[in-house]
């Protein structure tokens, strides 16, 4: 953790755990490509298929893509309803691989059927 009021010549005593960034304190390191990390935040974007518009989009400090897939879906399940589209007209969803983990079926139930 950062310590405030130290003297120019005094460095900070940091957790060797700890990686944050004296530049951005909510960023995180994270991979980029195999052997580069960089402080940096992890996108998810969700793009309608036919059209490639942008309906929902978060931005976080959490690495994995695997644990962001059950709030997509949310969003995507949240602006069908707000659209007023029928349950009978069901949306497909799909993710690459960076997406899977045991859990997500689960926790997407019904989520090729949005």
């Amino acid at each position: 953790m950062l310590s405030k009021g130290l003297g120019e010549d005094q460095a900070p005593l940091i957790d060797d755990q700890e990686q944050r960034s004296f530049a951005d304190g909510d960023a995180r390191m994270m991979l980029l490509k195999p052997g580069e990390y960089a402080y940096a935040y992890n996108a998810q974007v969700v793009a309608d298929a036919d059209s490639g518009v942008i309906v929902a989009a978060d931005l976080t400090n959490v690495a994995p893509d695997e644990g962001h897939l059950p709030g997509q879906v949310e969003q995507i399940r949240g602006l069908r309803t707000m659209a007023g589209l029928p349950a009978e007209r069901p949306t497909t969803a799909s993710a690459d691989a960076g997406y899977f983990s045991h859990a997500n079926p689960l926790r997407t139930v019904g989520a090729s059927t949005c």
